[in-house]
């Protein structure tokens, strides 16, 4: 960041709010988040409060909230990359670093800061990384609204160093948004291609359209060669709402459903289109449908007679062109392929998988563990994953979502802030044609971005269905249909969250229609682990796989982790994560059993004379090959129980 004259830290916190009328939130020490749930109601906005609370906790961090200030900040996380996006939109860079007072945590980053409209929100441009496109790092941000930013003198948690201001002095007053920003602000979808062409590495040449094969090629290949599918959507009447998303003439949703993607086929959604039927179309058939009323025989006469272009002409090599593509072809051994896992051993890549379980078993924590896991890029639990975007379609408790990530990024210290994972912003009902609709139009505008998802994650099933019945075997195969073609399309990965039934025969198999286990390609039970003779748990068992062996059952422990959020009782809020334990014994086996073990190994050490409990601890995870963490939970419980007597013994 470029420095220009530094104006002086306030006098007081209280200054921001006096002088400046600014909202302040407070940060505790060595953090950059709000610790209170209700933190955006809880701002200070009087210059007494802001003077009490601060003397109170001098150790406390304070952030600037945007909205109820009237404030916004141009979060710039690369300066030279963010010079290209702005010398493609036509922003001086230069002038706009010298026109506003700058925050500055880390070097070459900082935030620029400007008065605002109270309506804006915050939008972030993300570039794939260099040379590994499965990645992203974000290249700026246009931060407004309900968010805050981190002021001097707060202490930066990563450096330990105080933030600073450089630039032009606040106490002259912010500079007000510059129009062009503020344009790009509220028009951000259509600015947002132009900054992604700004990319280095994304660029590439265009070639030059392809020309109609005639001689040996087919009427319908040189068909769609010299028509745009694009062109002829809007011809016959379809609704064009992007660069490639329809609106199909007879739509009563008014939501774009139909998709061109970039081979020229497209995709509907629409119930009310003649193509919804759950596959690609290409222009061919578009025209054949609208022009000849779907005879195919007549269309590709009309084609060949329109094209100048003989269906039954030899090719340069004298073999004359089939008439209808080929049904079936010889199956040889050499055309084994090995399996590609999305994670090892568990899910293949473009596979339809299912966890369930009673209510309460911790399925969803389990399912959250792996998805950030892909989509950090994070071994799971041993596996190995290949990384990708995730997209959490969760039907209920988004707050719970957002906690339980939360957890997993402290537990795991991985920050999922810059990871392509997403969660809906609202409910989606995956046996409605415009929900899928608008799935697959989100995929694509953010295809460039993140590529295609490696894992969609439903959570849960019965809310994913809404109105339909799980027990009817038509509403699942509808959203069996619905699911592949999406699978199909992006060779994405999609995994189910269901429950069992109530009753204790169904307690160990997803309930409603047989059509959904049977359509899986991978199935997970989870349920409680509390046999006698071993520690409560969370049994999680491959009872499925399609083309692969069963993985061994295991066993979870869940580790409560706290979140650094207050309720309105000032009690931490405190969320769960999945630990493994290792795999799952059977209690009946005493030879294997961990608290016969521990009683046994007890025993031979008070022979030997004087024990300590790190000796016994030390003994049981070497006889059983465990952990050292293991060893100390089953000395615990067999204590709890009874079966050995407390430490310490002399």
């Amino acid at each position: 960041m470029t420095v220009s004259n530094v104006s002086a830290f306030p006098v007081s916190h209280a200054d921001y709010c006096a002088k400046l009328g600014w909202y302040l939130v407070p940060i505790p020490a060595g953090s950059k988040g709000p610790a209170h749930a209700r933190w955006q109601q809880r701002a200070l906005s009087s210059p007494q409060a802001a003077e009490q609370f601060f003397d109170k906790y001098p150790t406390h961090n304070v952030g600037l909230l945007h909205g109820v200030s009237g404030t916004c900040a141009v979060d710039i996380d690369d300066v030279a990359l963010t010079k290209l996006i702005f010398a493609e939109l036509g922003i001086d860079f230069n002038d706009l670093m010298q026109s506003a007072p700058q925050i500055v945590g880390r070097e070459n980053r900082g935030k620029l800061l400007f008065n605002a409209p109270p309506d804006l929100v915050t939008h972030k441009i993300s570039w794939p990384v260099e040379g590994d496109p499965r990645k992203t790092q974000v290249i700026f941000e246009l931060r407004a609204g309900a968010v805050q930013d981190v002021l001097p003198p707060s202490v930066h948690p990563d450096t330990g160093r105080p933030y600073r201001w450089e630039g032009r002095s606040i106490w002259d007053g912010l500079p007000d948004l510059p129009s062009q920003l503020l344009t790009i602000w509220r028009e951000w979808d259509n600015f947002r291609p132009q900054m992604m062409s700004a990319c280095p590495w994304l660029k590439t040449e265009q070639r030059p359209p392809s020309k109609p094969r005639t001689n040996g090629s087919s009427v319908i290949d040189a068909f769609n060669a010299a028509h745009d599918m694009r062109s002829l959507l809007v011809q016959y009447g379809y609704k064009q709402t992007g660069k490639n998303r329809f609106l199909s003439p007879n739509s009563t949703t008014k939501l774009a459903g139909c998709v061109v993607f970039d081979d020229g086929r497209a995709y509907s959604h629409h119930a009310s289109d003649p193509f919804d039927e759950r596959h690609s179309f290409d222009a061919f058939e578009l025209w054949c449908q609208f022009e000849h009323s779907g005879n195919v025989k007549e269309a590709v006469k009309a084609a060949a007679a329109l094209l100048q272009v003989n269906p039954s002409q030899p090719s340069k090599t004298g073999s004359a062109e089939e008439p209808t593509e080929a049904l079936f072809k010889r199956i040889g051994i050499d055309d084994v392929t090995p399996p590609v896992w999305l994670v090892k051993s568990h899910i293949e890549e473009g596979t339809f998988a299912m966890v369930f379980g009673q209510s309460g078993a911790k399925k969803s924590f389990l399912v959250y563990d792996l998805a950030c896991c892909i989509a950090t890029g994070k071994g799971w639990h041993g596996h190995r994953v290949r990384q990708g975007a995730v997209l959490i379609i969760a039907g209920e408790g988004h707050g719970g979502l957002n906690r339980r990530l939360k957890g997993w990024e402290k537990y795991n210290q991985t920050n999922l802030a810059d990871v392509p994972l997403y969660g809906n912003e609202r409910p989606l009902i995956l046996t409605d044609d415009a929900d899928i609709g608008a799935l697959v139009a989100y995929i694509e505008d953010r295809i460039s971005v993140d590529g295609a998802p490696a894992l969609i994650v439903v959570d849960t099933l019965a809310r994913a269905l809404g109105s339909a019945d799980e027990k009817s075997g038509a509403d699942i195969n509808k959203l069996i249909a619905a699911l592949t073609g999406v699978i199909q399309q992006y060779k994405c990965s999609i995994l189910l969250v269901h429950h069992t039934g109530h009753s204790e025969a169904a307690q160990h198999r997803a309930r409603g229609a047989s059509e959904l286990p049977a359509a899986v390609d991978h199935e997970f039970r989870v349920e409680a682990y509390d046999e006698e003779g071993a520690i409560a748990g969370t049994l999680f068992t491959n009872t499925k796989s399609k083309d692969a062996a069963l993985v061994e059952p295991v066993i979870f422990d869940m580790i409560t982790v706290g979140l650094g959020v207050c309720d309105e009782d000032m009690v931490e809020i405190d969320t769960l994560v999945p630990e493994l334990r290792g795999p799952a014994h059977d209690p009946a086996d005493d030879t294997i059993n961990p608290i016969t073990v521990v009683v046994d190994e007890d025993r031979k050490l008070r022979r030997k004379g004087t024990v300590k409990r790190a000796d016994l601890v030390k003994e049981v995870y070497v006889t059983l090959d465990g952990s050292r963490k293991q060893a100390e939970r089953w000395v615990r419980k067999a204590i709890e129980r009874g079966e050995i007597d407390d430490f310490p013994r002399s």
